[in-house]
């Protein structure tokens, strides 16, 4: 028995859009510093241009997502194509 991707392959007609998938830059400084925040978040919206996508989604943990939401509420122009997701990193 096929695994259930390949099975899904020869059972559907669906044609789905090709994807891309990037790495963003390190940046080497501390996670929690609005600087780092603001600087990760422009790396994103670079990205959305880049791929001419509409939104882009960025997990992160509640210290760092707190800090982007703060940047989001007060740029929303800017970063109007980010949708924050608060995730738990084990």
């Amino acid at each position: 028995m096929p695994e259930w991707s390949a099975f899904n392959s020869i059972v559907t007609d669906e044609n789905l859009p090709e994807t891309s998938v990037g790495f963003m830059p390190l940046i080497t400084e501390p996670v929690t510093e609005y600087k780092t925040v603001y600087t990760a978040l422009k790396n994103f919206q670079n990205v959305v241009s880049q791929l001419q996508q509409p939104r882009i989604a960025v997990a992160c943990a509640e210290g760092v997502c707190k800090i982007a939401r703060d940047i989001l509420l007060t740029n929303p122009s800017e970063f109007g194509a980010i949708v924050l997701l608060l995730v738990h990193f084990t």
